[in-house]
């Protein structure tokens, strides 16, 4: 457990550590928990260490197993913060070599959570959402419960200007007609009452890709009566005025 918790966790020292035990004792120093209910597994994954993986892998290490919040060895994979691309790189792999070992990928913890939306919560993290939506049945329109408000995560990355995980969701054919239960937005909405034109527009065209009707989308509304082409139009901005003009009629 303390070699994996160190700063520059070591392969070579781990690999020698277990040459010595038996195939019990291996098992055992694998499910060993800390205070906090965690083991080995869950912060080789946390580091997106992809040697430590590979080797818990070879010794059939139980990559379902409940660690703190119960949250799985998965979970701990997609929600770390990346400290630089080649993290990232290392990430996706280890999300990956969960997948091919049939780890559950869209299991909630004790508060609900699945990986899908703890990715979805960490800016820059569009790489391991695309990594889990391999999985086909990962639902990219579960729904996100936020105190009383139910929304999905399309408007969650939206709320929290994580527009490049929200593209990957839309690209995955997230719904862009779903409404929160606030207000009655649509993640058009929110994304243009924050004045992000840029996105609004990319949005939009990948929308065009995916065949769903971009009138449609203009024209919904919220709770207020206000349309997506109303919000569109208070942005000013001559492109996107343009471009939603021609779906008017």
């Amino acid at each position: 457990m303390h070699l994996v918790k160190a700063e520059n966790p070591s392969i070579n020292k781990a690999k020698d550590l277990l040459s010595d035990f038996t195939p019990d004792e291996i098992r055992q120093a694998i499910e060993q928990k800390d205070a906090i209910g965690n083991s080995v597994i869950h912060y080789a994954c946390a580091k997106a260490l992809v040697p430590w993986v590979e080797l818990l892998i070879y010794n059939r290490a139980d990559f379902n197993v409940a660690g703190e919040g119960g949250q799985t060895p998965i979970h701990f994979a997609v929600k770390g913060e990346n400290k630089n691309v080649s993290q990232v790189k290392d990430r996706v792999t280890v999300v990956k070599l969960l997948i091919k070992e049939k780890v559950p990928a869209d299991k909630k913890d004790y508060h609900g959570r699945t990986p899908l939306q703890l990715a979805c919560d960490v800016k820059g993290q569009h790489k391991v959402i695309r990594a889990l939506l391999s999985v086909r049945e990962i639902d990219v329109n579960q729904d996100v419960k936020t105190g009383t408000v139910t929304s999905s995560l399309f408007h969650i990355t939206c709320q929290n200007d994580q527009f490049e995980n929200a593209q990957v969701l839309l690209k995955h054919r997230a719904d862009p007609l779903a409404k929160d239960s606030l207000r009655g937005d649509t993640p058009f909405h929110i994304i243009l009452r924050k004045g992000q034109v840029k996105f609004a527009l990319r949005f939009l065209k990948i929308c065009k890709e995916n065949r769903d009707v971009v009138r449609e989308i203009l024209l919904a509304q919220n709770a207020y009566q206000q349309s997506v082409l109303h919000e569109a139009v208070k942005c000013g901005d001559k492109e996107l005025v343009s471009y939603c003009l021609e779906y008017e009629y």
